[in-house]
């Protein structure tokens, strides 16, 4: 009995493993392409903003890599046009979130 609970578990511990290396492997493909279109200033802030704020940094990386899929962006990514994507995303996220209640 135990030794049947040993081998299931050492299948869900290999699969687990796939997933999580497959995982890896993509976030690596990710950051590449991030960092081929990206000066290092830009990078960096978008690294920054990933430690503080994981959910916006998803969504600026996914609207950066939509850009260059689409042929939006020209030449590489400055830290003053992500600044601006940034503020763009807080600005939406503010006006999203604010409930008014009238009397």
């Amino acid at each position: 009995m135990e030794e049947g609970n040993n081998v299931e578990r050492q299948k869900l511990l290999a699969a687990r493993y796939e997933e999580l290396k497959k995982a890896a492997e993509q976030e690596a493909q990710i950051n590449a392409a991030l960092r081929m279109f990206m000066d290092e200033a830009a990078y960096s802030r978008l690294s920054n903003i990933r430690i503080s704020n994981p959910s916006m940094y998803g969504q600026l990386a996914s609207y950066i890599l939509s850009m260059v899929q689409g042929g939006k962006l020209r030449g590489k990514l400055t830290e003053e046009q992500l600044k601006k994507l940034a503020s763009l995303f807080l600005s939406q996220k503010k006006e999203g979130s604010i409930t008014r209640i009238s009397k």
